[in-house]
């Protein structure tokens, strides 16, 4: 579990409870084990403090290694904005999130290299740039099938769903599920926006955000909530499916505030 602030990543398990894995990150936010169960790192920035690198790290065999090593550095010589959140589709192909977040200035930052804020691929170790009209991409899932792609672009509280090929190229963007009944059900004084997402092995999707878990089928149907008392950035699934965790805290950040939950989901 990342800490953006702390420059932490957490390690929890049920015996051992939590501990400190790695300090410093690289700032990191997003985290995702591989196929060869390597751990990549979207080392963005916290208040433009300089100190990373802004890009996609990994830790090869995160079981017995926790050095950093740089995997996509750059695009076409210019450093990424802050690199968020990251997805890997069932033929293996990596797509991950680049808004402004961590620039102290967003858009207007000086340290901003590029004129938007993107959405990447990434196959072979060659990046490519697969999206650019999207305001603040953030949370990103495929579909089991490896037929869709799903983004959130929080600056204007929606998901935006892509058809892919089987070259894992865009082909069209869809309007695969209207999100008015969750934010119609999200109260006043929640956060209007969503966050990261997961998408399970049946292809339900969980997004994160305003006051909650929210669970979407795969044809688009709003299924059910899980409500959170603070604003939730993210979440995930165990391999198995049995549980779903998230993490959460107070918007704007306050010290001490942030906290990591477990749901048990029924059958």
């Amino acid at each position: 579990v990342s800490d953006i602030p702390a420059n932490r990543i957490y390690f929890w398990n049920e015996k051992e409870g939590l501990s400190v894995w790695l300090e410093p990150s690289g700032f990191s936010n997003g985290l995702m084990l591989d196929e060869k169960g390597d751990l990549l790192l979207m080392q963005g920035c916290y208040a433009s403090t300089g100190e990373t690198k802004r890009q996609v790290g990994k830790i090869v065999d995160p079981a017995s290694n926790k050095t950093i090593a740089d995997f996509v550095t750059d695009y076409k010589g210019k450093k990424f904005n802050s690199p968020n959140d990251i997805t890997l589709s069932p033929n293996g192909i990596l797509y991950f999130t680049d808004p402004p977040y961590g620039l102290t200035n967003s858009d207007d930052d000086a340290l901003k290299e590029l004129p938007f804020n993107g959405v990447y691929k990434v196959e072979n170790d060659q990046v490519e740039l697969i999206i650019d009209t999207l305001q603040r991409p953030n949370g990103i899932g495929v579909s089991p099938d490896g037929k869709f792609l799903y983004v959130a672009d929080t600056e204007y509280s929606r998901v935006v769903t892509y058809e892919l090929n089987n070259k894992g190229d865009i082909v069209k963007s869809v309007d695969f599920f209207d999100l008015k009944e969750i934010t119609d059900r999200a109260s006043a004084s929640s956060m209007p926006f969503f966050d990261g997402m997961t998408v399970s092995k049946k292809g339900v999707i969980l997004l994160s955000g305003y006051n909650g878990v929210w669970f979407v089928s795969p044809k688009g149907v709003f299924l059910g909530h899980i409500q959170t008392p603070e604003f939730t950035s993210n979440c995930v699934l165990d391999s198995k499916e049995e549980y779903v965790y998230w993490t959460t805290g107070k918007y704007p950040y306050v010290e001490g505030s942030s906290s990591l939950y477990r749901y048990k989901l029924k059958n």
